[in-house]
Protein backbone atom coordinates (compact mmCIF):
# COMPACT_ATOMS: atom_id res chain seq x y z
CA UNK A 1 0.00 0.00 0.00
CA UNK A 2 1.20 3.18 -1.04
CA UNK A 3 1.40 6.83 0.80
CA UNK A 4 -0.77 8.04 -1.24
CA UNK A 5 -3.68 5.45 -0.49
CA UNK A 6 -2.74 5.48 3.24
CA UNK A 7 -3.65 9.15 3.51
CA UNK A 8 -6.55 8.64 1.05
CA UNK A 9 -8.06 5.88 3.92
CA UNK A 10 -6.91 8.05 6.72
CA UNK A 11 -8.89 10.80 5.45
CA UNK A 12 -12.19 8.64 4.64
CA UNK A 13 -11.86 7.17 8.33
CA UNK A 14 -11.70 11.25 9.79
CA UNK A 15 -14.66 12.15 7.46
CA UNK A 16 -16.46 9.54 9.98
CA UNK A 17 -16.09 6.61 7.69
CA UNK A 18 -14.70 4.37 10.46
CA UNK A 19 -14.83 1.13 8.53
CA UNK A 20 -12.17 2.17 5.89
CA UNK A 21 -10.29 1.44 9.30
CA UNK A 22 -10.30 -2.40 8.55
CA UNK A 23 -8.28 -2.17 5.49
CA UNK A 24 -5.36 -1.11 8.34
CA UNK A 25 -6.86 -4.02 10.54
CA UNK A 26 -6.01 -6.23 7.03
CA UNK A 27 -2.84 -5.23 6.71
CA UNK A 28 -0.63 -4.55 9.87
CA UNK A 29 -2.22 -7.01 12.04
CA UNK A 30 0.28 -9.60 10.97
CA UNK A 31 3.74 -8.00 11.50
CA UNK A 32 2.36 -5.85 14.10
CA UNK A 33 1.42 -8.75 16.46
CA UNK A 34 4.59 -10.18 15.28
CA UNK A 35 6.90 -7.32 16.20
CA UNK A 36 4.43 -7.00 19.74
CA UNK A 37 5.38 -11.12 20.43
CA UNK A 38 8.93 -10.40 19.95
CA UNK A 39 8.77 -7.78 23.08
CA UNK A 40 6.21 -9.45 25.28
CA UNK A 41 7.09 -13.03 24.86
CA UNK A 42 3.78 -14.33 25.36
CA UNK A 43 1.27 -14.93 22.41
CA UNK A 44 -1.82 -14.35 25.00
CA UNK A 45 -0.48 -10.86 26.06
CA UNK A 46 0.32 -9.89 22.32
CA UNK A 47 -3.45 -10.18 21.37
CA UNK A 48 -4.48 -8.10 24.03
CA UNK A 49 -1.45 -5.66 23.64
CA UNK A 50 -2.43 -5.52 19.69
CA UNK A 51 -6.52 -4.97 20.22
CA UNK A 52 -5.18 -1.44 22.55
CA UNK A 53 -2.76 -0.84 19.86
CA UNK A 54 -5.40 -0.43 17.25
CA UNK A 55 -7.23 1.35 19.45
CA UNK A 56 -4.65 3.92 20.38
CA UNK A 57 -4.07 4.29 16.47
CA UNK A 58 -7.62 4.86 15.75
CA UNK A 59 -8.60 6.95 18.66
CA UNK A 60 -5.26 9.40 17.77
CA UNK A 61 -5.98 8.91 13.81
CA UNK A 62 -6.32 12.42 13.80
CA UNK A 63 -2.41 13.32 15.54
CA UNK A 64 -1.30 11.78 12.39
CA UNK A 65 0.26 14.15 10.55
CA UNK A 66 1.65 12.31 7.29
CA UNK A 67 5.63 13.19 7.98
CA UNK A 68 6.50 9.59 7.67
CA UNK A 69 4.82 6.32 6.23
CA UNK A 70 1.31 5.20 8.16
CA UNK A 71 3.17 2.24 9.19
CA UNK A 72 5.81 3.74 10.96
CA UNK A 73 3.68 6.05 12.63
CA UNK A 74 1.67 2.70 13.65
CA UNK A 75 4.92 0.37 14.37
CA UNK A 76 6.19 3.41 16.76
CA UNK A 77 2.70 3.19 18.75
CA UNK A 78 3.14 -1.12 18.96
CA UNK A 79 6.44 -0.68 20.18
CA UNK A 80 6.15 1.70 22.53
CA UNK A 81 2.62 -0.15 23.64
CA UNK A 82 4.83 -3.71 23.95
CA UNK A 83 7.25 -1.59 25.99
CA UNK A 84 5.50 -0.05 28.68
CA UNK A 85 3.28 -3.15 29.26
CA UNK A 86 6.41 -5.07 29.65
CA UNK A 87 7.47 -1.98 31.90
CA UNK A 88 4.77 -3.08 34.29
CA UNK A 89 4.50 -6.69 34.17
CA UNK A 90 8.14 -6.25 35.44
CA UNK A 91 7.43 -3.79 37.76
CA UNK A 92 3.87 -6.23 38.97
CA UNK A 93 6.45 -9.05 39.34
CA UNK A 94 8.90 -7.08 41.28
CA UNK A 95 6.00 -5.81 43.49
CA UNK A 96 4.85 -9.38 44.24
CA UNK A 97 8.67 -10.96 44.56
CA UNK A 98 8.63 -8.21 47.25
CA UNK A 99 5.46 -8.75 48.79
CA UNK A 100 6.60 -12.35 49.47
CA UNK A 101 9.73 -11.47 50.97
CA UNK A 102 7.96 -8.88 53.39
CA UNK A 103 5.55 -12.41 54.15
CA UNK A 104 8.29 -14.37 54.39
CA UNK A 105 10.58 -11.89 57.30
CA UNK A 106 6.85 -11.35 59.21
CA UNK A 107 6.59 -15.12 59.26
CA UNK A 108 10.00 -15.48 60.72
CA UNK A 109 10.17 -12.41 63.01
CA UNK A 110 6.53 -14.24 64.91
CA UNK A 111 8.51 -17.00 64.86
CA UNK A 112 11.11 -15.40 66.59
CA UNK A 113 9.06 -14.08 69.23
CA UNK A 114 7.32 -17.08 69.81
CA UNK A 115 10.39 -18.91 70.63
CA UNK A 116 11.57 -15.68 72.81
CA UNK A 117 8.63 -15.91 74.99
CA UNK A 118 8.99 -19.61 75.57
CA UNK A 119 12.83 -19.10 76.46
CA UNK A 120 11.53 -16.12 78.70
CA UNK A 121 8.55 -18.53 80.50
CA UNK A 122 11.23 -21.03 80.98
CA UNK A 123 13.50 -18.56 82.35
CA UNK A 124 11.13 -16.70 84.78
CA UNK A 125 9.80 -20.27 86.15
CA UNK A 126 13.57 -21.43 86.54
CA UNK A 127 13.73 -17.63 88.58
CA UNK A 128 10.30 -18.32 90.98
CA UNK A 129 11.90 -21.86 91.41
CA UNK A 130 15.51 -19.92 92.85
CA UNK A 131 13.29 -17.52 94.76
CA UNK A 132 11.09 -20.26 96.24
CA UNK A 133 14.25 -22.14 97.55
CA UNK A 134 15.17 -19.00 99.19
CA UNK A 135 12.02 -18.27 100.48
CA UNK A 136 11.92 -21.54 102.02
CA UNK A 137 15.66 -21.14 103.22
CA UNK A 138 16.00 -17.96 104.87
CA UNK A 139 12.74 -16.24 105.46
CA UNK A 140 11.20 -19.99 106.49
CA UNK A 141 13.68 -21.45 107.85
CA UNK A 142 13.18 -24.28 106.15
CA UNK A 143 15.26 -27.36 106.93
CA UNK A 144 15.79 -30.13 104.04
CA UNK A 145 17.28 -32.39 106.82
CA UNK A 146 13.78 -32.72 108.26
CA UNK A 147 12.19 -33.24 104.76
CA UNK A 148 15.09 -35.87 103.23
CA UNK A 149 16.14 -37.64 105.95
CA UNK A 150 17.43 -40.41 103.86
CA UNK A 151 19.97 -38.28 102.48
CA UNK A 152 22.36 -37.81 105.64
CA UNK A 153 22.36 -33.96 105.51
CA UNK A 154 23.55 -32.41 108.16
CA UNK A 155 21.86 -29.33 110.01
CA UNK A 156 24.30 -26.84 109.06
CA UNK A 157 24.25 -28.06 105.97
CA UNK A 158 21.15 -26.36 104.30
CA UNK A 159 23.06 -23.18 103.46
CA UNK A 160 25.54 -24.96 101.85
CA UNK A 161 22.63 -26.87 99.59
CA UNK A 162 21.07 -24.10 98.78
CA UNK A 163 24.16 -21.93 97.61
CA UNK A 164 24.78 -25.20 95.33
CA UNK A 165 21.40 -24.60 93.85
CA UNK A 166 21.79 -21.20 93.53
CA UNK A 167 25.12 -21.47 91.45
CA UNK A 168 23.34 -24.30 89.23
CA UNK A 169 20.82 -21.99 88.71
CA UNK A 170 22.41 -19.22 88.00
CA UNK A 171 24.99 -21.42 84.98
CA UNK A 172 21.77 -22.61 83.61
CA UNK A 173 20.29 -18.79 83.07
CA UNK A 174 24.02 -17.57 82.03
CA UNK A 175 24.13 -20.53 79.48
CA UNK A 176 20.35 -20.01 78.02
CA UNK A 177 20.97 -16.44 77.79
CA UNK A 178 24.14 -16.46 76.07
CA UNK A 179 22.41 -19.65 74.04
CA UNK A 180 19.36 -17.02 72.92
CA UNK A 181 21.27 -14.15 72.80
CA UNK A 182 23.57 -15.90 69.96
CA UNK A 183 20.50 -17.92 67.93
CA UNK A 184 17.85 -15.11 67.96
CA UNK A 185 19.43 -11.85 68.55
CA UNK A 186 22.80 -11.94 66.92
CA UNK A 187 21.62 -12.96 63.90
Amino acid sequence: MEQKDESYYIERILDGETEYFSVFLDRYSRPLYTLVVQIVGCPEDAEELLQDIFLKAFRNLNRYKGECRFSTWIYRIAYNTAISATRKKKQEFLSYRMMERVHQEAEKQTKRKTRVGWAALLISALALVGLGVYVLTFYLEFNFADVMPQMNVRQDSSLFGFYVYIALLALVLLGLDYWLRKKYIWK
